[in-house]
């Protein structure tokens, strides 16, 4: 989760010292915060590493299991770690809206298909997300429900997001993902 370092700030915003809680600093001391250029997520090939179980929490994806998300204008794809999905996308400023998706249906165990199924269902009902340091937040009515990290050289992988984009395929594959 994100701390509150990462909450956007406006362009130089000013905050007094009492306003944060700094008995060091004189009532006449002012912080001044610039505003970060916001990361592009669609430049990005990004990895699940939590998700919200629907359990009251985030829990990370299970062992040797691997979903992954790319972002482009207007459409969506990866892998649950069992299938790959894709569908329509919008994303702006830091609002997002993703579906609703097709998936294909292999089969594999209980716990797998469980994570699947929380995974597809939060990724068609996020509204916002954050991007803080090197994690992506995908989430709801202000709550985290998918957090990813970017997919790069430091985890060994390879670009497996593109060779999991959904292009169509068999139609029989495919089935709408449900909420």
């Amino acid at each position: 989760m994100c701390s509150s370092i990462c909450a956007p700030f406006y362009h130089n915003q000013r905050l007094s010292s009492a306003a944060i809680g700094d008995t060091s600093l004189s009532p006449d001391s002012m912080l001044l915060f610039v505003r970060r250029e916001m990361r592009d997520i669609t430049q990005e090939k990004w990895m699940l590493v939590e998700y919200d179980d629907g359990r009251g929490g985030l829990v990370p994806v299970l062992p040797g299991t691997m979903a992954t998300l790319r972002l482009t204008a207007g459409q969506v794809w990866g892998s649950t770690g069992a299938n790959r999905y894709a569908g329509p996308c919008a994303i702006s400023e830091s609002e997002i809206s993703v579906g609703p998706l097709l998936h294909t249906r292999l089969t594999c165990s209980d716990s797998v298909m469980e994570q699947e199924a929380h995974f597809l269902a939060l990724l068609e009902f996020v509204d916002s997300f954050v991007v803080c340091a090197d994690r992506l937040d995908l989430r709801w009515d202000n709550r985290s429900g998918l957090v990813f990290t970017p997919m790069s050289d430091r985890h060994g992988l390879p670009n497996l997001v593109e060779s999991s984009r959904f292009d169509g395929g068999n139609p029989e594959e495919a089935v709408p993902a449900t909420r």
